[in-house]
């Protein structure tokens, strides 16, 4: 029993994560950079603080999707025919492209990168939701904590 106990204590506290134990089979155990693990990024609110305008760029927040999709329905009718273009599903389309372009200041990498790869608006238009509602509970969170920040200055 106490033996068991032992193997115990050494096992956790010689524990790795999942990423570790998985580059030990890709034979790069050593090159890990340990900032790169998951344990060791920043929150989503430390990333949000690190942001310019904490996030909102220009193009998303000075308008409206429904605006932008129609400047952009009307640059892109030179590329795509009359038929095409009065495809109900038409506006949808360009609007979920639409919308992951005004989250360009805050989406990670790999969401704008399966927005290009996505070939369904809706899933699109869902998941543009997602971080757009996200990042809006965020700020909020950010919001009270500068709140409180500044009464504890006595402001």
């Amino acid at each position: 029993d106490s033996s068991t106990t032992a193997t115990t204590r050494t096992t956790e506290k010689n524990a790795m994560t999942v990423d570790e134990f998985l580059a030990t089979f890709k034979g790069n155990m050593m090159r890990i950079d340990p900032s790169e693990l998951p344990q060791n990024q920043p929150s989503a609110m430390e990333r949000m603080e690190q942001m310019e305008n904490y996030g909102l760029s220009y193009y998303g927040s000075l308008s409206s999707i429904s605006k932008l999709t129609n400047i952009a329905t009307s640059q892109l009718s030179p590329y795509y025919s009359d038929q095409f273009r009065e495809r109900e599903e038409y506006d949808l389309e360009v609007s979920s492209f639409v919308a992951f372009r005004a989250l360009e200041g805050f989406a990670v990498e790999e969401d704008m990168v399966w927005s290009l790869h996505c070939t369904s608006s809706i899933e699109r238009l869902n998941r543009a939701y997602e971080i757009i509602l996200d990042h809006t509970i965020q700020l909020k969170k950010l919001a009270e904590k500068l709140n409180g920040d500044l009464r504890d200055c006595g402001e």
